[in-house]
């Protein structure tokens, strides 16, 4: 059987790949969001094997922190993006801190609300904002497939036992979730490579 522990290695490739392109090509824009949100995706492998390995609480903090702050940096370049540029220094710092203090929460009063807050916000907001806005950055395509990715993304994992069942336990809905939410980070690196590599 193909386990979400052994389907972490999509995530750490997709934020190294990012965070080399960050390098190598001048992106002009929300530079600093872009990094965090491929550093918190390449954080995003490294502790979701290490709770996927040993499952519990305590190791699960290690699987949500880069998660929100991976989410966080996306939220905050999108903004940047399409509404002004200036805001990155109030909006990255904000945003992050609200993503780690939903875990600290979590953790401290097993609340999940402001956990899924970080997460259904930034799904919520991103369609208005690539559409009530414009860019001559990006191409909606990229956004709109990304977005799409890490929606089948949470579709699969809520289906979890159903998938599992259905392919005889050979794969469950959690491991496809791992594979197509690591996905929608290199798409991004690709719309961001698109864009800058002939700056």
């Amino acid at each position: 059987m193909l386990g979400a522990e052994h389907t972490n290695i999509p995530f750490t490739m997709a934020g190294l790949w990012g965070l080399i392109f960050m390098k190598k090509y001048p992106v002009k824009i929300a530079k600093a969001s872009w990094l965090v949100l491929f550093g918190g995706v390449f954080l995003v492998g490294i502790g979701s094997a290490y709770y996927h390995f040993t499952p519990n609480n305590q190791t699960l903090i290690w699987d949500r922190l880069p998660l929100t702050i991976g989410f966080m940096g996306l939220f905050s370049a999108l903004l940047c993006t399409y509404i002004s540029k200036s805001l990155e220094k109030v909006v990255l710092p904000l945003t992050v801190l609200f993503g780690l203090f939903s875990v600290v929460y979590w953790a401290r009063f097993d609340d999940l609300r402001f956990y899924f807050y970080v997460q259904a916000i930034p799904l919520i907001c991103i369609p208005f904002i690539i559409f009530l806005f414009k860019s001559e950055d990006f191409k909606r395509i990229y956004l709109g497939i990304a977005l799409g990715l890490y929606v089948l993304a949470k579709i699969v994992e809520f289906s979890d036992d159903m998938i599992f069942n259905f392919t005889g336990q050979l794969i469950s809905g959690h491991t496809l979730k791992h594979l197509f939410a690591s996905l929608a980070p290199l798409v991004l690196a690709y719309m961001l490579k698109k864009r800058y590599q002939l700056t």
